[in-house]
């Protein structure tokens, strides 16, 4: 079975890599930039897993923050890894996020921490 995520990020660069990382991984992914184009991905489908930046900005600032609460109102079996910056500690498990990750981290131990979640071995 192929678990499919979303990756959620402004940046072009991030997308393009967490995207070509995780499918080399086997999973099958589809990416969006904005909190509107993820809300229009959710729409259409169920994904295991979604990587997005807390700190996405869009119109308002508060694009990411946004995005998380939506996924759990509208799609509460998803599993979220929040990737920031600037987020402390302490906000994981507050913002929504099953996963608050400092960046920067590698791409194999986001990988590590998505497989415990998705409970894959």
């Amino acid at each position: 079975m192929t678990l499919r995520m979303l990756v959620v990020d402004e940046q072009k660069s991030v997308r393009f890599a967490i995207a070509e990382y995780f499918r080399v991984q086997g999973y099958d992914v589809d990416c969006a930039r904005t909190l509107r184009q993820a809300q229009a991905m959710l729409g259409l489908s169920e994904y295991a897993l979604i990587i997005g930046d807390l700190y996405t900005r869009g119109e308002d600032g508060s694009e990411g923050v946004r995005l998380l609460r939506y996924i759990r109102e509208h799609h509460p079996a998803t599993r979220i890894i929040a990737l920031s910056q600037h987020a402390p500690k302490e906000w994981e498990g507050s913002c929504e996020a099953d996963v608050v990750v400092q960046t920067p981290k590698s791409l194999a131990e986001i990988a590590e921490l998505a497989m415990r979640l998705l409970d894959v071995a």
